[in-house]
């Protein structure tokens, strides 16, 4: 089995290399191998490849179905060193090596267009994840190489573009918790009291927001930081009390918002009206009030309610409190546990802090 190094020494040296030489060293590697070098696309191997005489049989003598091989054989490379894969099983026509191997080009060909196939394949669920951040057609082509490499690229590019979205999400609960930890805290603890521990869990979210950017519902690795995306609710949450300064504060500035339990749209007209004198802050209070009843969760229907009433009292907490509590927020089927959380909860959360650091005595907004 020849190494990258080996590979890179025999392209070098090919060059220079009597043709009868060339092809003694291709007869003794493994078909592979030959792949590998095809890739390379060099015109001084690919004559040695044309003019063996196993080889050039094998390719029919011609340039053209050499160009058909590399494309199905750079696909393939590329897929397998994504998800370190072993490119060349033992039981594979790709282990032998050019003197055993006796059968036409396709028989590479159709193995390669057959392991890309399975390693393409995506559950629904996990077409439903990606199919928010990138158009994936509704039937795959999987006749052709270019449909192969069609597909990876989108489901590429989606995974990219999911996986950018929940380091961000990360980096900003870490960034909120580390600089708050008065106002906010981890959403699962059911404590009400400031944690000592809090740069500990900063720590561990920002070690998840590195892992999860290699994330890959292809590869799997599924369970890469799938705790903070569980549960309905955004990762971190304001304290009880800092709700209780808000609220008061609210009713101090006459700001009205409803806390009941239905489903009624926030009267945006009047609290425009009721805001509009208040400067930077008004914008700020009105994105507090509009998020105020239900989290965001990127669902036109069945949102997550965001605060609760106490029983027999006029105080309100946030949902959940504690583990056993969220895990009755989660999201239905496995699409909700891999889905990044809706950017507007993080709009609401940061402006919950803004606005409570100005509603706090002595306090100035934050910005």
């Amino acid at each position: 089995m020849l190494t990258n190094t080996s590979l890179n020494k025999i392209i070098t040296s090919f060059s220079t290399l009597p043709r009868e030489v060339a092809h003694q060293i291709l007869n003794d590697i493994r078909i592979w191998d030959i792949l590998r070098l095809i890739c390379y696309n060099d015109a001084h191997i690919n004559t040695d490849i044309l003019t063996h005489p196993t080889l050039g049989r094998l390719l029919h003598y011609d340039p053209e179905i050499l160009d058909e091989v590399r494309k199905t054989a750079d696909l393939y490379r590329t897929v397998c060193t994504a998800h370190n894969l072993t490119a060349a099983p033992l039981s594979s026509p790709l282990a032998l090596n050019t003197q055993t191997f006796k059968s036409d080009f396709k028989a590479i060909t159709n193995y390669m267009h057959h392991r890309l196939i399975e390693e393409l394949y995506l559950e629904s669920w996990k077409r439903d994840v990606l199919a928010h951040y990138t158009p994936l057609p509704a039937v795959w082509d999987s006749s052709t190489i270019q449909g192969l490499e069609a597909r990876w690229n989108a489901i590429q590019d989606a995974q990219l573009k999911l996986n950018t979205r929940k380091a961000s999400q990360l980096r900003k609960a870490a960034d909120l918790l580390e600089t708050n930890p008065d106002i906010v805290k981890k959403m699962i603890d059911p404590s009400q009291a400031l944690r000592k521990n809090i740069p500990h869990i900063v720590q561990r979210i920002r070690g998840t927001e590195k892992r999860v950017k290699w994330q890959s519902l292809l590869r799997g690795g599924r369970l890469k930081g799938m705790s903070w995306f569980a549960y309905g609710h955004f990762p971190v949450v304001p304290f009880d009390r800092a709700l209780g300064v808000v609220l008061r504060g609210l009713e101090g500035m006459g700001v009205k918002y409803e806390l009941g339990e239905e489903e009624e749209e926030v009267d945006s007209g009047r609290l425009m009206r009721e805001t509009e004198s208040l400067g930077e802050v008004g914008s700020l209070v009105r994105v507090v009030v509009e998020g105020l009843k239900f989290v965001y969760d990127g669902e036109d229907g069945g949102r997550l309610p965001r605060i609760a009433r106490e029983e027999g009292g006029d105080s309100f907490y946030f949902i959940p409190r504690g583990p056993l509590d969220a895990f009755l927020y989660t999201g239905d089927g496995l699409a909700r546990m891999y889905e990044a959380h809706d950017e507007r909860e993080i709009a609401w959360l940061e402006a919950f802090v803004a606005v409570y650091r100005y509603f706090r005595p002595g306090g100035e907004m934050s910005g």
